[in-house]
Protein backbone atom coordinates (compact mmCIF):
# COMPACT_ATOMS: atom_id res chain seq x y z
CA UNK A 1 0.00 0.00 0.00
CA UNK A 2 2.73 2.56 0.87
CA UNK A 3 4.60 1.19 -2.82
CA UNK A 4 1.56 2.65 -4.19
CA UNK A 5 1.14 5.69 -2.31
CA UNK A 6 4.67 6.79 -2.97
CA UNK A 7 4.06 5.55 -6.64
CA UNK A 8 1.17 7.96 -7.07
CA UNK A 9 2.96 10.97 -5.30
CA UNK A 10 6.06 10.85 -7.67
CA UNK A 11 3.52 10.84 -10.20
CA UNK A 12 1.55 13.82 -9.31
CA UNK A 13 4.91 15.99 -8.86
CA UNK A 14 6.16 14.59 -12.48
CA UNK A 15 3.00 15.99 -13.68
CA UNK A 16 3.44 19.16 -11.64
CA UNK A 17 6.64 19.61 -13.07
CA UNK A 18 5.85 19.37 -17.09
CA UNK A 19 3.15 21.10 -16.23
CA UNK A 20 5.39 24.03 -15.40
CA UNK A 21 7.51 23.66 -18.17
CA UNK A 22 10.32 21.56 -16.80
CA UNK A 23 11.89 19.64 -19.48
CA UNK A 24 10.14 16.46 -19.83
CA UNK A 25 13.06 14.52 -20.41
CA UNK A 26 14.62 14.96 -17.40
CA UNK A 27 11.67 15.06 -15.44
CA UNK A 28 10.88 11.53 -16.31
CA UNK A 29 14.09 9.91 -16.19
CA UNK A 30 14.34 11.94 -12.84
CA UNK A 31 11.05 10.10 -11.45
CA UNK A 32 11.92 6.64 -13.07
CA UNK A 33 15.49 6.92 -11.09
CA UNK A 34 13.75 7.68 -7.70
CA UNK A 35 11.03 5.07 -7.99
CA UNK A 36 13.74 2.42 -8.56
CA UNK A 37 15.54 3.29 -5.35
CA UNK A 38 11.81 3.82 -3.41
CA UNK A 39 11.66 -0.01 -4.90
CA UNK A 40 15.01 -0.80 -3.10
CA UNK A 41 14.34 0.95 0.04
CA UNK A 42 10.88 -0.80 0.32
CA UNK A 43 12.70 -3.85 -0.11
CA UNK A 44 12.12 -4.71 -3.53
CA UNK A 45 14.47 -6.33 -5.89
CA UNK A 46 14.69 -4.20 -9.20
CA UNK A 47 16.65 -6.13 -10.79
CA UNK A 48 16.49 -10.41 -11.00
CA UNK A 49 18.98 -12.71 -8.84
CA UNK A 50 20.86 -13.40 -11.96
CA UNK A 51 20.86 -10.05 -13.50
CA UNK A 52 21.88 -8.25 -10.09
CA UNK A 53 25.52 -6.22 -10.51
CA UNK A 54 25.71 -7.37 -7.19
CA UNK A 55 25.91 -3.81 -5.53
CA UNK A 56 21.91 -2.98 -4.75
CA UNK A 57 22.89 0.73 -4.76
CA UNK A 58 24.10 0.33 -8.70
CA UNK A 59 21.04 -1.46 -9.88
CA UNK A 60 18.32 0.62 -10.82
CA UNK A 61 21.31 2.27 -13.26
CA UNK A 62 21.79 -1.40 -14.56
CA UNK A 63 17.47 -1.08 -15.32
CA UNK A 64 18.11 2.14 -17.18
CA UNK A 65 20.86 0.38 -19.36
CA UNK A 66 19.05 -2.09 -20.15
CA UNK A 67 15.87 -0.40 -21.22
CA UNK A 68 18.01 1.96 -23.24
CA UNK A 69 19.70 -1.16 -24.88
CA UNK A 70 16.46 -3.19 -25.07
CA UNK A 71 14.49 -0.14 -26.61
CA UNK A 72 17.34 0.77 -28.97
CA UNK A 73 18.19 -2.37 -30.12
CA UNK A 74 14.25 -3.13 -31.89
CA UNK A 75 11.04 -0.96 -31.67
CA UNK A 76 13.44 2.48 -31.07
CA UNK A 77 15.69 2.33 -33.93
CA UNK A 78 12.00 1.43 -35.87
CA UNK A 79 10.27 4.74 -34.42
CA UNK A 80 13.99 6.49 -35.44
CA UNK A 81 13.49 5.39 -39.14
CA UNK A 82 9.99 6.13 -39.26
CA UNK A 83 10.32 9.83 -37.65
CA UNK A 84 13.49 10.42 -40.62
CA UNK A 85 10.96 9.73 -43.13
CA UNK A 86 9.16 11.28 -41.99
CA UNK A 87 11.37 14.83 -41.53
CA UNK A 88 12.79 13.44 -45.20
CA UNK A 89 9.03 13.49 -46.78
CA UNK A 90 8.21 16.55 -45.48
CA UNK A 91 11.34 18.54 -46.76
CA UNK A 92 10.65 17.79 -50.08
CA UNK A 93 6.99 18.69 -49.95
CA UNK A 94 5.62 15.15 -50.15
CA UNK A 95 3.50 14.88 -47.19
CA UNK A 96 1.80 18.75 -47.96
CA UNK A 97 0.97 17.00 -51.21
CA UNK A 98 -0.88 13.71 -49.85
CA UNK A 99 -2.61 16.18 -47.71
CA UNK A 100 -3.70 18.25 -50.88
CA UNK A 101 -4.90 15.38 -52.94
CA UNK A 102 -7.39 14.18 -49.34
CA UNK A 103 -8.85 17.64 -48.84
CA UNK A 104 -9.90 18.81 -52.07
CA UNK A 105 -13.23 17.68 -51.82
CA UNK A 106 -13.67 19.65 -48.29
CA UNK A 107 -13.47 22.97 -50.94
CA UNK A 108 -16.54 21.69 -52.21
CA UNK A 109 -18.61 21.37 -49.00
CA UNK A 110 -20.78 24.40 -48.52
CA UNK A 111 -22.46 23.57 -45.18
CA UNK A 112 -19.33 24.55 -42.56
CA UNK A 113 -20.36 22.56 -39.39
CA UNK A 114 -20.46 19.56 -41.83
CA UNK A 115 -16.24 20.12 -42.00
CA UNK A 116 -16.15 19.51 -38.72
CA UNK A 117 -16.48 15.25 -38.54
CA UNK A 118 -15.16 14.87 -41.77
CA UNK A 119 -11.58 17.07 -41.15
CA UNK A 120 -11.16 15.09 -38.18
CA UNK A 121 -11.70 12.08 -39.89
CA UNK A 122 -9.12 12.72 -42.82
CA UNK A 123 -6.72 14.31 -40.63
CA UNK A 124 -6.81 10.61 -38.77
CA UNK A 125 -6.64 9.12 -42.09
CA UNK A 126 -3.52 11.43 -42.72
CA UNK A 127 -2.05 10.46 -39.52
CA UNK A 128 -1.80 6.48 -40.51
CA UNK A 129 0.35 7.57 -43.47
CA UNK A 130 2.38 10.35 -41.47
CA UNK A 131 3.42 8.79 -38.46
CA UNK A 132 4.70 11.85 -36.39
CA UNK A 133 2.10 13.79 -34.85
CA UNK A 134 4.00 17.07 -34.76
CA UNK A 135 4.78 17.24 -38.55
CA UNK A 136 1.12 16.42 -39.34
CA UNK A 137 0.07 19.11 -36.63
CA UNK A 138 2.51 21.45 -39.03
CA UNK A 139 1.57 20.61 -42.14
CA UNK A 140 -2.24 21.48 -41.25
CA UNK A 141 -1.91 24.25 -39.64
CA UNK A 142 -0.21 25.62 -42.72
CA UNK A 143 -2.25 23.92 -44.92
CA UNK A 144 -5.70 22.81 -43.98
CA UNK A 145 -6.30 25.65 -40.93
CA UNK A 146 -6.45 28.36 -44.12
CA UNK A 147 -9.44 26.33 -46.06
CA UNK A 148 -11.07 25.28 -42.61
CA UNK A 149 -11.01 29.54 -41.80
CA UNK A 150 -12.10 30.67 -45.20
CA UNK A 151 -15.08 27.76 -44.92
CA UNK A 152 -16.26 29.68 -41.82
CA UNK A 153 -15.32 27.34 -38.74
CA UNK A 154 -14.30 29.56 -35.78
CA UNK A 155 -10.37 30.00 -35.31
CA UNK A 156 -10.62 27.66 -31.69
CA UNK A 157 -12.69 24.69 -34.02
CA UNK A 158 -9.91 24.56 -36.63
CA UNK A 159 -7.28 24.20 -33.99
CA UNK A 160 -8.83 21.24 -31.70
CA UNK A 161 -9.85 19.23 -35.14
CA UNK A 162 -6.10 19.58 -36.19
CA UNK A 163 -4.65 19.20 -32.60
CA UNK A 164 -6.39 16.23 -31.64
CA UNK A 165 -6.15 14.35 -35.38
CA UNK A 166 -3.01 12.27 -34.16
CA UNK A 167 -5.05 10.51 -31.24
CA UNK A 168 -5.90 6.26 -31.31
CA UNK A 169 -4.56 5.74 -34.73
CA UNK A 170 -4.64 2.08 -35.97
CA UNK A 171 -1.35 2.19 -38.11
CA UNK A 172 1.74 -0.27 -38.14
CA UNK A 173 3.74 3.12 -38.96
CA UNK A 174 3.45 4.19 -35.57
CA UNK A 175 5.44 4.20 -32.88
CA UNK A 176 3.07 3.46 -30.09
CA UNK A 177 1.89 0.55 -31.99
CA UNK A 178 5.41 -0.65 -32.69
CA UNK A 179 6.28 -0.78 -29.15
CA UNK A 180 3.04 -2.35 -27.92
CA UNK A 181 3.24 -5.11 -30.52
CA UNK A 182 6.90 -5.87 -29.36
CA UNK A 183 5.70 -5.79 -25.17
CA UNK A 184 2.71 -7.83 -26.21
CA UNK A 185 5.13 -10.21 -28.12
CA UNK A 186 3.47 -10.02 -31.69
CA UNK A 187 5.95 -10.69 -34.70
CA UNK A 188 4.74 -8.81 -37.13
CA UNK A 189 2.91 -5.23 -36.18
CA UNK A 190 0.25 -5.53 -38.93
CA UNK A 191 -1.06 -8.52 -36.51
CA UNK A 192 -1.49 -6.41 -33.41
CA UNK A 193 -2.73 -3.38 -35.39
CA UNK A 194 -5.17 -5.09 -38.00
CA UNK A 195 -6.84 -7.82 -35.45
CA UNK A 196 -6.87 -6.36 -31.47
CA UNK A 197 -6.16 -2.31 -32.11
CA UNK A 198 -8.39 -1.26 -35.12
CA UNK A 199 -11.60 -3.27 -33.82
CA UNK A 200 -11.23 -0.81 -30.68
CA UNK A 201 -10.13 2.58 -32.34
CA UNK A 202 -12.10 2.42 -35.47
CA UNK A 203 -15.37 2.83 -33.87
CA UNK A 204 -13.57 5.20 -31.03
CA UNK A 205 -12.96 6.93 -33.82
CA UNK A 206 -16.09 7.66 -35.10
CA UNK A 207 -17.57 8.50 -32.08
CA UNK A 208 -14.57 10.96 -31.53
CA UNK A 209 -15.83 12.50 -34.99
CA UNK A 210 -19.49 12.92 -33.86
CA UNK A 211 -18.62 14.34 -30.81
CA UNK A 212 -16.40 17.15 -32.35
CA UNK A 213 -19.41 18.00 -34.19
CA UNK A 214 -22.15 18.57 -31.09
CA UNK A 215 -19.30 19.92 -28.89
CA UNK A 216 -17.48 22.19 -31.04
CA UNK A 217 -20.89 24.10 -32.19
CA UNK A 218 -21.73 23.87 -28.68
CA UNK A 219 -18.99 26.01 -27.17
CA UNK A 220 -19.06 28.35 -30.75
CA UNK A 221 -22.78 29.37 -29.64
CA UNK A 222 -21.71 29.73 -25.93
CA UNK A 223 -18.70 31.87 -26.69
CA UNK A 224 -20.67 34.01 -29.11
CA UNK A 225 -18.39 33.06 -31.92
CA UNK A 226 -19.17 35.08 -35.24
CA UNK A 227 -18.26 32.57 -38.07
CA UNK A 228 -16.05 34.60 -40.74
CA UNK A 229 -15.46 34.36 -44.09
CA UNK A 230 -11.61 34.83 -44.73
CA UNK A 231 -9.69 34.95 -47.79
CA UNK A 232 -8.24 31.93 -48.84
CA UNK A 233 -4.59 33.30 -48.62
CA UNK A 234 -3.83 33.41 -44.66
CA UNK A 235 -0.11 34.78 -43.09
CA UNK A 236 0.50 30.87 -42.39
CA UNK A 237 0.25 29.80 -45.94
CA UNK A 238 1.95 33.33 -47.69
CA UNK A 239 5.04 32.43 -45.33
CA UNK A 240 4.84 28.75 -45.82
CA UNK A 241 7.85 28.65 -48.67
CA UNK A 242 6.54 27.19 -52.59
CA UNK A 243 8.30 24.03 -52.96
CA UNK A 244 6.44 23.06 -56.81
CA UNK A 245 6.28 19.34 -55.40
CA UNK A 246 4.91 17.50 -58.74
CA UNK A 247 1.35 15.91 -56.94
CA UNK A 248 2.38 12.63 -57.93
CA UNK A 249 5.49 12.96 -54.67
CA UNK A 250 1.93 11.92 -52.68
CA UNK A 251 3.32 8.65 -53.04
CA UNK A 252 6.23 8.51 -51.61
CA UNK A 253 4.65 8.96 -47.69
CA UNK A 254 2.00 6.11 -48.55
CA UNK A 255 4.55 3.93 -49.98
CA UNK A 256 5.92 2.45 -46.77
CA UNK A 257 2.05 1.87 -45.49
CA UNK A 258 1.26 0.12 -49.39
CA UNK A 259 4.50 -1.85 -48.73
CA UNK A 260 3.68 -3.30 -44.97
CA UNK A 261 0.29 -4.61 -45.96
CA UNK A 262 1.85 -5.97 -49.35
CA UNK A 263 4.32 -8.61 -47.40
CA UNK A 264 1.57 -9.16 -44.67
CA UNK A 265 -0.58 -10.54 -47.11
CA UNK A 266 1.29 -12.44 -49.37
CA UNK A 267 4.77 -12.81 -48.08
CA UNK A 268 3.80 -13.28 -44.27
CA UNK A 269 7.11 -15.45 -43.33
CA UNK A 270 9.58 -12.78 -45.37
CA UNK A 271 11.76 -11.52 -42.07
CA UNK A 272 11.36 -8.07 -43.60
CA UNK A 273 10.43 -5.84 -40.84
CA UNK A 274 9.62 -1.88 -40.91
CA UNK A 275 12.96 -0.71 -40.82
CA UNK A 276 14.00 -2.14 -44.31
CA UNK A 277 10.54 -1.58 -45.69
CA UNK A 278 10.70 2.44 -45.04
CA UNK A 279 14.69 2.70 -46.14
CA UNK A 280 13.40 0.79 -49.72
CA UNK A 281 11.14 3.22 -49.60
CA UNK A 282 12.77 6.43 -48.96
CA UNK A 283 15.39 5.40 -52.05
CA UNK A 284 12.73 5.94 -55.21
CA UNK A 285 12.23 9.52 -53.49
CA UNK A 286 15.82 10.45 -53.44
CA UNK A 287 16.38 9.27 -56.75
CA UNK A 288 13.12 11.53 -58.01
CA UNK A 289 14.93 14.24 -56.34
CA UNK A 290 18.24 13.54 -58.02
CA UNK A 291 16.44 13.71 -61.39
CA UNK A 292 14.34 16.82 -60.26
CA UNK A 293 16.86 19.25 -59.45
CA UNK A 294 19.64 17.60 -61.77
CA UNK A 295 21.73 18.86 -58.56
CA UNK A 296 23.26 15.77 -56.58
CA UNK A 297 24.92 17.72 -54.17
CA UNK A 298 21.79 19.39 -53.02
CA UNK A 299 19.76 16.40 -52.94
CA UNK A 300 22.66 14.57 -50.74
CA UNK A 301 22.49 17.68 -48.47
CA UNK A 302 18.58 17.30 -47.92
CA UNK A 303 18.93 13.61 -47.15
CA UNK A 304 20.71 14.67 -43.98
CA UNK A 305 17.72 15.61 -43.15
CA UNK A 306 16.64 12.07 -42.63
CA UNK A 307 19.26 11.71 -40.31
CA UNK A 308 18.11 14.96 -38.46
CA UNK A 309 14.84 13.46 -38.22
CA UNK A 310 15.76 10.94 -36.36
Amino acid sequence: MIDCILAVIILVITGWAIAKNYDAKVVLFAAGLVMLYLALISGNDVLGAKATSGLAWADPFKVIKEQFVRQFSNAGLIILTLFGFAAYMSHIGANDMVIKVLTKPLSKIKHPALLIPLVFWIGTCLQIIIPSAASLAVILMATLYPVLRAAGLSTLTAAALIATTATIVPTPLGGDNVVAARVLGFENVVDYVFYHCAPITIPALFVMGIVHYFWQTYLDKRQGKELEVLNQESMIEENRPEKNTPIWYSIFPVLPLFLVIFFWVFFRKAKVGLVEITLFSLVPAVISELVRNKNAKETMKDLRLFFNGM
